[in-house]
C-alpha cells in the first residue's frame, strides 16, 4: 500500500524554485489510488490461474504467461508469482520428492521426468575442461554430480523441508509472470518486489551455491517481463498530425506501447494465458481534462469508447480479451456500473455476442476498497465461447471473505445481450423473469419527466420557506445571504428529498416561477411586465444578473436571461405522480396541488399516465406495491446504506398489469385498487395532522391494514402463488443488477 500511495504523487519544481509533491492528474481525477485488499487479489488469481495449471505438470506450466496490464505496484504479480510458486512447490512434494527419497539418481529417467527441463542443460561447463586421467575423471564426475544435483528444483533442508531452490523460483519467474505500466516508477518498484519475492527464505548458504554450480546471476533480468508502456495506445498513433505537433513531454507521458514488438514471442503465439488487475477507473470527461488527444485515439480504436461518458476501464476489458489466446482467462475487479449504464453498452454487447463470461462476483452496495466508495464487482471473462456463468452475489462481504458463503446460481450465457443485465439467480429467478415477461411496462403508458433545471439553485430555490398570504412572501435568498421580498403569485412550492413517501408529501421549499400560464402552456414573462407587475422579484433577478446571464456557458446571455432551463415547464401543475429519486422503498405520491420537484438527485420525477391501461391511482397502488419495489431494486442500482437509485431507465422496466375493462371483475379489482389508494392518501395527510400519540397510533394501524389489503390485491392481479409470495415478502435479494 505505502508503493501504491507513492506511485500516485509526483514533485513538480514550482515558479520560485520550490520542490512541491502532488498528485498524478489521472490519479486526483479519479479520487486517488485504490489499493486493492489483499483477499481481492487472491480470489482473483486463483480463479483465473487455478483453471489453467490444475491437472498439469511443471513442464506444462512453464508455457503459461500470466499478464497484469496496468501493474502498478505488482501486487496482483506478486500474488500470481506466490500461487504460482506454492503449486510448484506442492507438486514436487507429491511427485518428485518421493522418487528422491527412494535414492533415484538426478540423472536418472525417472528424476529426469518431473523436471521442467533437462538436467543435461543445466551440467556446469567447468566439468568439460577438467583434464583426463584417473584423479581428474574422478573430480569431473563428482563437479558432474554435484552440476546435476543443482539443477534439481527442489532441495531439503536440516530439519526434512522441502523448498525450491533459487535457480527454480528464478525460472518460474522469468516465465510465467508479465506486467506493463504506464509509470516508469511503477515498473521499477514491480521489479523490485518480484526480486525480492525471488530471494525470499534464501541464506548465504543457498545463494553460494548457486554461484558456485551455475554460471547464472543470482538475481534475474527483468527487463523482458515488466515493461514500462502505456497498454492502450500503440505506436501508430506516431503517424498522426497531432503526435507531430506534440513536445517530448507529451510524447513520454502518452508513452506508446506496441504489444507485437514487444511481446513478440508471446503474441506471436496467439496472446497470454492469464490477465488479472485493477485496471484504472477514470470517467472519460475528466479524462478530457488533461488527456484529450488521448480520448480521440480510444474513440477511433476502442468499440467500448464510442458511446457516452464512458469510464476507461471498460477499454481495459476490451484490450485485455484482444490480449489473451484462445483458451486464455481474464480476471478484473471493477465498478459493475456498466452493466446498466448506458455508456455500457458496447461493452455487454462485446461480452455478450462472444460469450466470454465464466462468472461476476457481484458485491453490490457492500465496500470492497477502504476510504473509497465504489461499487465493485470481479469480471472473469474466457476467450472462448462459455455457455454459461456463474454469478456470486455477495450480501455480507466479511461473511464472504471468512467463509465464501454467497447466494450462488448458474446462468446460460445466450440469455445476455447489449440490453441491461438483469442477472437472476437462486428461488426468486422464476418470479423475475415472470414479471419481466408482463407485455406492459410502465415506460409504454406513462410520460416520465424530470424535474425544473434551474442551473442556479442559489437564486432561484428558497428552503425552508411557505408562502404568505399576501402579495408578498419573504425568503432566505442563499446567493445573497440574506432575506428577501419577492411576489407570492410567482412561487411555487416545491418537495425535496425526504419530503416525499410513499401516499405523502410535505413541501418545504419554494421556487421563483418568472412564468404565466395559459390554457396549459406557459410562457416567460416579459421584462416589461416584470417590472410592471412584479416588481420586487424583478430587483431580485436584477441583482443575480450576472451569475445567471453566464450559466450554462453563457446560454443565458440573451434577452430572457432569467428564464429557467425550458424543459417540462408546463407539465408539473396538473394532477400526477411524484416519485422520488434515491429510496430505501419504491414510493410514489399522487398530487393534485401542483407541486413541483427540482432537479432529479435532490427531487425526482414527475409520471402523468394513459388511463386507458387503468387509472392513475390505479397505477399509484402498483408502484407502491411491495411487489413492484422487489422488482425495481433487481433493477436498479445500488447505493451505500440500502438506497437504490429510481431512475427514469428502471423505472420505465416496471410491469404493468393492464386491466380488461370488458371484463367485471377485473374492473372490480381496478376500482378497489382505486378505492384504497384513496383511503391511503386520506389516512396519510390525516397522520401528519394528527396531534395526539393516541390519534398518531391509530392512523398507523389503519394505513397497515389497508398497505396490506393492497399487497394482497397486487398478488392475485400478478398471479403470484404462494411460495412467490413468501419470498417476495421476505424481501430476500437473490437478484442481482
Amino acid at each position: 500500500m505505502v508503493y501504491e500511495q507513492f506511485l500516485g504523487k509526483v514533485i513538480r519544481l514550482t515558479d520560485d524554485h520550490r520542490a512541491e509533491v502532488e498528485e498524478k492528474p489521472e490519479v486526483k481525477k479519479a479520487g486517488g489510488i485504490k489499493y486493492t485488499p489483499a483477499y481481492i487479489v487472491q480470489n482473483i488469481v486463483r480463479k483465473t490461474l487455478g483453471p489453467l495449471i490444475k491437472g498439469k505438470t511443471p513442464l506444462e506450466v512453464a508455457l503459461i504467461r500470466v499478464l497484469d496490464p496496468a501493474c502498478g505496484s505488482g501486487s496482483f504479480l506478486l500474488v500470481a508469482y506466490k500461487y504460482l510458486l506454492d503449486w510448484h512447490l506442492d507438486w514436487y512434494i507429491k511427485n518428485l520428492a518421493p522418487v528422491l527419497d527412494k535414492g533415484y539418481s538426478v540423472t536418472s529417467a525417472t528424476v529426469k521426468g518431473l523436471l521442467p527441463y533437462s538436467t543435461e542443460e543445466t551440467d556446469n561447463d567447468k566439468s568439460q575442461k577438467i583434464k583426463t586421467g584417473t584423479k581428474a575423471k574422478r573430480i569431473a564426475a563428482r563437479a558432474k554430480e554435484r552440476a546435476s544435483a543443482a539443477s534439481i528444483p527442489i532441495y531439503k533442508t536440516n530439519d526434512g523441508e522441502w523448498h525450491l531452490t533459487i535457480t527454480e523460483r528464478k525460472r518460474i519467474l522469468l516465465n510465467n509472470i508479465y506486467g506493463v505500466d504506464i509509470d516508469h516508477q511503477a515498473v521499477e518498484v514491480t521489479k523490485l518486489s518480484l526480486l525480492l519475492k525471488v530471494l525470499e527464505g534464501e541464506n548465504q548458504q543457498t545463494v553460494s551455491d548457486l554461484l558456485k554450480y551455475s554460471r547464472d546471476r543470482v538475481l534475474p533480468d527483468l527487463d523482458g517481463n515488466i515493461k514500462c508502456g502505456n497498454s492502450l495506445i500503440g505506436t501508430d498513433i506516431m503517424q498522426t498530425d497531432e503526435w507531430s505537433k506534440m513536445g517530448k513531454t507529451e510524447h513520454d507521458r502518452i508513452n506508446p506501447f506496441d504489444w507485437k514488438t514487444e511481446f513478440q514471442e508471446i503474441m506471436q503465439e496467439g496472446g497470454f494465458h492469464a490477465i488479472i488487475g485493477n485496471p484504472p477507473y477514470i470517467r472519460i470527461q475528466t479524462m478530457k481534462e488533461w488527456a484529450p488527444f488521448e480520448v480521440e485515439y480510444y474513440k477511433k480504436k476502442y468499440a467500448t469508447s464510442r458511446k457516452g461518458n464512458y469510464d476507461i476501464y471498460v477499454v481495459f476489458v476490451e484490450k485485455g480479451l484482444s490480449l489473451l489466446n484462445e483458451s486464455g482467462h481474464l480476471g478484473f475487479i471493477l465498478p459493475h456500473k456498466f452493466f446498466n449504464a448506458k455508456y455500457g453498452q458496447p461493452l455487454r454487447a462485446l461480452i455478450s455476442s462472444g460469450e466470454h463470461l465464466s462468472a461476476i462476483v457481484h458485491f453490490g452496495d457492500q465496500q470492497v476498497f477502504d476510504g473509497a466508495t465504489t461499487y465493485t464487482c470481479l469480471l472473469f471473462l474466457n476467450k472462448m465461447k462459455t455457455p454459461a456463468f456463474e454469478l456470486i452475489r455477495v450480501e455480507d462481504i466479511n461473511v464472504w471473505k471468512s467463509t465464501g458463503n454467497a447466494v450462488k446460481g448458474e446462468i446460460l450465457s445466450n440469455g445476455l445481450t447489449s440490453d441491461e443485465w438483469n442477472l437472476a439467480v437462486g428461488e426468486e429467478q422464476k418470479i423475475f423473469n415472470k414479471l419481466v415477461e408482463m407485455p406492459m411496462k410502465l415506460g409504454q403508458i406513462a410520460h416520465i419527466f424530470v424535474g425544473l433545471q434551474t442551473s442556479a439553485d442559489t437564486v432561484f430555490l428558497f428552503k425552508n420557506s411557505n408562502t404568505s398570504s399576501s402579495p408578498l412572501t419573504t425568503v432566505k435568498s442563499k446567493e445573497l445571504d440574506k432575506s428577501i421580498e419577492v411576489e407570492t403569485t410567482l412561487l411555487k412550492y416545491v418537495v425535496r428529498s425526504g419530503e416525499i413517501g410513499r401516499y405523502w408529501a410535505n413541501p418545504s421549499a419554494l421556487v421563483l416561477f418568472p412564468y404565466k400560464r395559459n390554457n396549459g402552456k406557459v410562457r416567460l414573462i416579459t421584462e416589461e411586465e416584470m417590472v410592471r407587475y412584479h416588481p420586487c422579484s424583478w430587483a431580485y433577478l436584477k441583482a443575480n444578473y450576472k451569475l445567471l446571464s453566464e450559466r450554462e456557458h453563457g446560454k443565458f446571455s440573451g434577452k430572457e436571461w432569467y428564464q429557467l432551463y425550458p424543459k417540462n415547464l408546463d407539465t408539473w401543475e396538473q394532477p400526477k405522480i411524484m416519485l422520488p429519486y434515491m429510496i430505501t422503498r419504491l414510493s410514489a405520491f399522487y398530487d393534485e396541488s401542483g407541486y413541483y420537484f427540482v432537479n432529479v438527485t435532490t427531487g425526482g420525477f414527475g409520471i402523468t399516465v394513459d388511463e386507458s391501461q387503468g387509472a392513475t391511482k390505479y397505477i399509484v397502488g402498483l408502484i407502491n406495491s411491495k411487489l413492484l419495489d422487489w422488482f425495481l431494486k433487481h433493477v436498479s442500482t445500488t447505493f451505500q446504506g440500502g438506497y437504490f437509485a429510481a431512475n427514469k431507465q428502471f423505472l420505465v422496466q416496471l410491469p404493468i398489469r393492464t386491466i380488461n375493462f370488458l371484463d367485471p371483475q377485473e374492473v372490480a379489482r381496478h376500482d378497489h385498487m382505486v378505492s384504497l389508494v384513496d383511503s391511503m392518501l386520506s389516512l396519510n395527510k390525516q397522520l401528519q395532522e394528527a396531534r395526539t400519540p393516541h390519534e398518531q397510533t391509530a392512523l398507523q394501524r389503519q394505513i397497515k391494514a389497508t398497505d396490506e389489503q393492497i399487497d394482497a390485491l397486487v398478488y392475485v392481479l400478478y398471479g403470484l402463488t404462494e411460495d412467490e409470495i413468501r419470498i417476495v415478502e421476505s424481501g430476500k435479494s437473490d437478484l442481482q443488477k
